[in-house]
């Protein structure tokens, strides 16, 4: 990646969002490194020359945040895993009904 691209940088513990702009265009590329400590993210960030922060109001917008969509996620694999148990119990227990 070269630095002179790297236009805006956020941290998140240790989490770090790299937006990428090549020249003038105004379309930006989202690179997301998961370093070991939260020390190194902030560090890599403050390395950056050229990077700005990340305009708040932009994340702040309803549409930036994927969190609903990994807690759907968690719901349905719970309701998977019951089925399947249910399931092996109804096949377990059902010749000792008869």
């Amino acid at each position: 990646i070269p630095l002179r691209d790297v236009v805006h940088a956020r941290v998140r513990a240790s989490v770090v969002d790299l937006w990428l702009g090549k020249g003038d265009s105004k379309k930006l590329q989202k690179v997301v490194l998961e370093l070991f400590t939260p020390t190194a993210a902030g560090e890599l960030v403050e390395w950056l020359p050229n990077a700005t922060p990340w305009p708040e109001a932009v994340v702040a917008s309803p549409g930036a945040s994927s969190k609903a969509a990994s807690g759907n996620g968690m719901w349905i694999a719970i309701a998977s895993v019951a089925v399947v148990l249910v399931t092996v119990l109804i096949v377990a227990l059902w010749p000792r009904v008869r």
